[in-house]
């Protein structure tokens, strides 16, 4: 087993429709490659884990990189591990933005990730890098 992390930027030109596009797409092939994870994308930042057999999760980072929805992708950490942090999730979102005039519903999620995240067991470096990474980008 393996897991992976990355950090990128998104393009200036990405829309709600292309995220749609990315969620659609990596659950039908994050389940028929055994690949799980999760990704956080917040003020034009992805951040993802990527969890699964090596040549799968290497093979999906190289499609990922050539992606011109982002940019500056760059690996955070990547190591082999005993078990997956993520072991149902094939892909995860969340729209903050949508239809959060007061800002409430991000107020609540960030204090809810933020909580989750300190409860979480961190079953390898890979995983206290993914929460570490993602309340810095949460908070911003």
């Amino acid at each position: 087993m393996y897991e992976l992390i990355y950090y990128s930027i998104a393009s200036p030109s990405l829309q709600r429709k292309d995220i749609s596009d990315i969620l659609e797409v990596s659950q039908e092939n994050n389940a028929k490659n055994d690949i799980t994870g999760c990704m956080l994308y917040h003020n034009d930042a992805f951040i993802q884990i990527l969890e699964g057999d090596r040549k799968a999760v290497e093979s999906l980072y190289s499609k990922i990189e050539q992606d011109k929805r982002h940019y500056n992708a760059r690996v955070v950490y990547n190591d082999n591990i005993e078990e997956r942090l993520f072991k149902n999730w094939s892909m995860a979102f969340l729209d903050l933005d949508k239809n959060d005039t007061d800002g409430k519903v991000k107020s609540s999620f960030r204090e809810n990730f933020i909580a989750i995240s300190n409860q979480t067991g961190y079953s390898s470096v890979a995983s206290q890098l993914f929460w570490h990474i993602s309340k810095q980008v949460i908070n911003e």
